[in-house]
């Protein structure tokens, strides 16, 4: 076993107490998240700062209004919000893009956010859903919530049950109807009060703050905390691709195992940790007898550890 002491910072041994962890810190220590880390440790949020290129961003803008045009039925301008107007209340979601544009594909396997999704979520973490939220002007605030509101009841567990990734695509400003955010909430292990999750215009929480990011940030935070969003009092649209994610035992919002198309598991194959994101470990969803007689030992690993 190596010595836990280094020179100037602790060296990580292949400990076997957390045996589920060190690699992946080794590695988030190599790409200089440590910082990163101690955010979403005391804050419950972190922001990776221009994490995509402008061309990505452009390129994903134009794949997610592709999708929404197809699906909607309408012309869509980036800089006008009439085009919009009257479609859905409050923020319309577009679901289920990540077969959409291999783009996509290619941002949910980036490095460095998906590092900090594996030291919250271990290494049994599942793909839960990939998404727009398209938010026209004049929309109003999103009420404040926890992700983990996909069945558990309160005190939620203090590691996380869900982590959300999101990649900004548009400028996020307070007035432009900016992510919101509580800091430290999810120490608190439980979903806001009606009282305490405003965020409808002039009755915004007192507690939220706005994450005011530049297109190509990546935003990443725990499951248990609390955000919602400003009202948008700018014109035009603004754009985000959520990842989110979720432990093995939770059911996932899109049905995503048993359906990923062949032409991706060629794109990916020899790749587990993609195999993992779609739900290849997981212990559940038997068709027959033989997918419990030879589940992969994979399977079993979920749950015995945080970081497992």
């Amino acid at each position: 076993m190596t010595g836990a002491l280094g020179r100037t910072q602790v060296e990580i041994g292949d400990w076997p107490s957390s045996r589920f962890l060190n690699n992946t810190y080794r590695a988030i220590r190599e790409a200089g998240l440590e910082r990163n880390v101690a955010e979403l440790e005391a804050f419950g949020f972190t922001v990776l700062p221009s994490s995509l290129s402008s061309d990505i961003v452009r390129r994903t803008q134009t794949s997610i209004l592709a999708v929404a045009e197809r699906r909607w039925g309408r012309k869509l301008d980036i800089s006008n919000d009439e085009n919009l107007e009257g479609r859905l209340p409050g923020t319309p979601l577009l679901t289920n893009l990540l077969f959409e544009d291999v783009i996509f594909e290619k941002l949910l396997m980036a490095e460095k956010p998906l590092l900090l999704i594996r030291y919250m979520m271990g290494e049994s973490v599942k793909l839960n859903s990939v998404s727009s939220h398209i938010k026209a002007g004049n929309a109003d605030g999103l009420h404040l919530h926890a992700d983990a509101a996909n069945g558990i009841p309160s005190p939620l567990p203090p590691y996380s049950c869900f982590a959300n990734l999101t990649y900004v695509l548009t400028d996020y400003t307070r007035n432009g109807g900016a992510l919101a955010m509580v800091p430290g909430s999810h120490r608190r292990c439980r979903q806001p009060s009606p009282l305490e999750a405003g965020m409808s215009r002039g009755h915004e929480s007192p507690e939220a703050i706005p994450i005011e990011a530049k297109a190509g940030d990546v935003v990443i935070w725990h499951g248990n905390t609390w955000h919602g969003a400003f009202p948008r009092n700018e014109r035009g649209i603004r754009m985000n691709l959520i990842f989110a994610f979720c432990r093995q035992f939770i059911e996932t919002q899109e049905l995503i195992k048993g359906r990923v198309p062949p032409e991706a598991w060629e794109r990916h194959k020899d790749d587990p940790l993609f195999a993992g994101l779609m739900g290849e470990y997981s212990y559940h969803g038997w068709r027959t007898e033989k997918d419990f007689e030879h589940a992969n030992p994979r399977q079993y690993q979920a749950g015995t550890d945080w970081h497992a």
